[in-house]
């Protein structure tokens, strides 16, 4: 102890076991699966936290409502039950966002080139608006009045689409602003004051050919009854050395943007100055979905290699972890191959309970059980991106397990619901 405190007398970085962790004191885990014939594109908490959609490259996305007896399955044995599925789309669903002034209303992005708005209560589709071009994602403004839906890819001329859409009147010619973006759009996110529009993107230099990530701020104004919304650059950050593929603002004004793209990094930008104020630099894999918690305590991240993490977003510290066991067959003959990706995370609007999509893809014959062990907390188990079960590494963690039946090809998909305790 003498000498760890000479260490930090001189100023010296406390890292790896030189302290001891800060862990959750308890995190409980439930398992619920998302029934979709195409794997998980997005998660959505609605507004009061109610409800969560998850969208699904099967052309539906399905809205779902917590069960309070918990448990890990689907339906109303589940965590959560499905309570309406939304179909009308003719490709993809990459995006879904519910109305944050409206728990009734949520829209939706797809590759058929459309957006729709549809009444949670019925499940029945509101509004259809037709774009032009394949959409990979959809945002509302924190008021709720305004859309803005983004382009997959950008067009011959290099340009990626953003629409404008009045949530009111969305079909409305007039009510609808169409802006050229110079580059890939990769995720969006706005202020939470509105008025201003965070793009994650990436640039190619033309003297070196190196392809290094950047965050692009726009100046967003509304527009009213008779003035369009205007979208105007005004700052471009580079963030990393390497695409940026996920943005997440902390909501409710609490200062800080996240970015996270290819290089396994996540960087937290001071939204008053949008000078870097710390990283996260424990991630093991290319992040493609990031989210913080309500109350800008906690980020998650999603990563391609299906690890889901939580850190602190004051420290950048390590706090939990959370994979998939794939527990292989001795039987090479039941499982042709097998492979698990986390494509999205959401928190809940006012409490700790954290939403992780994971796409588990296997093809076999017999059934097969998957293993959510927690990492870094005591006694509990197992819980917007469309690009892109382990040992207790630091003590403490518990298990859940789901039975999958097996298929003939159908990949299984699962949303984990991570309600987390207080930090000990």
């Amino acid at each position: 102890m003498a000498a760890l405190k000479r260490l930090e007398d001189l100023g010296a970085q406390k890292v790896g076991d030189w302290h001891e962790r800060p862990a959750f004191a308890k995190v409980d885990v439930a398992a619920c699966k998302v029934v979709h014939e195409r794997r998980l594109t997005a998660v959505a908490w609605s507004a009061a936290g109610g409800a969560f959609a998850a969208a699904s490259e099967d052309k539906t996305a399905s809205l779902w409502a917590l069960d309070p007896r918990g448990g890990s399955g689907g339906g109303g044995g589940g965590a959560a039950r499905e309570t309406a599925r939304l179909r009308g789309h003719h490709d993809h669903v990459c995006g879904v966002r519910w109305d944050p002034a409206n728990e009734a209303v949520l829209a939706t992005a797809s590759l058929d080139k459309s957006v729709r708005l549809w009444d949670a209560r019925t499940g029945k589709q509101a509004a259809s608006v037709e774009l032009g071009a394949e959409l990979a994602g959809v945002e509302w403004s924190p008021n709720g009045q305004r859309l803005i839906v983004f382009a997959d890819q950008a067009n011959r001329s290099g340009d990626t689409l953003l629409f404008v859409l009045d949530a009111r009147m969305p079909a409305s010619a007039r009510a609808r602003r169409t802006a050229k973006y110079p580059h890939a759009v990769n995720a969006l996110a706005f202020a939470p004051a509105g008025g201003h529009v965070f793009v994650a993107s990436a640039r190619t230099s033309r003297e070196t050919g190196l392809t290094h990530g950047t965050v692009d701020v726009l100046e967003f104004t509304p527009g009213g009854d008779h003035a369009p919304p205007v979208l105007r650059a005004a700052r471009s950050l580079l963030a990393h050395p390497s695409p940026v593929q996920a943005l997440a603002v902390t909501p409710h004004g609490g200062g800080l943007l996240a970015s996270g793209g290819d290089d396994c990094l996540a960087q937290l930008w001071g939204l008053r100055d949008l000078a870097c104020a710390r990283g996260v630099t424990h991630l093991p894999s290319p992040i493609c979905a990031l989210a913080f918690s309500h109350d800008g305590a906690y980020l998650a991240t999603a990563m391609t290699g299906a690890s889901v993490t939580v850190s602190s977003a004051a420290t950048g510290e390590f706090l939990h972890k959370n994979e998939v066991v794939q527990q292989m067959p001795t039987n090479d003959t039941d499982i042709m191959w097998d492979r698990t990706v986390a494509t999205s995370v959401a928190w809940h609007p006012s409490r700790h309970i954290l939403l992780a999509a994971l796409d588990r893809d296997a093809y076999r014959r017999e059934p097969m059980v998957v293993s959510a062990d927690s990492v870094a907390g005591g006694g509990g188990g197992d819980g917007g991106g469309y690009r892109g079960g382990g040992g207790n590494r630091y003590g403490g963690g518990g298990s859940a397990t789901v039975t999958i039946p097996g298929s003939n090809g159908m990949p299984h998909n699962l949303v984990r619901i991570m309600t987390f305790g207080a930090l000990r």
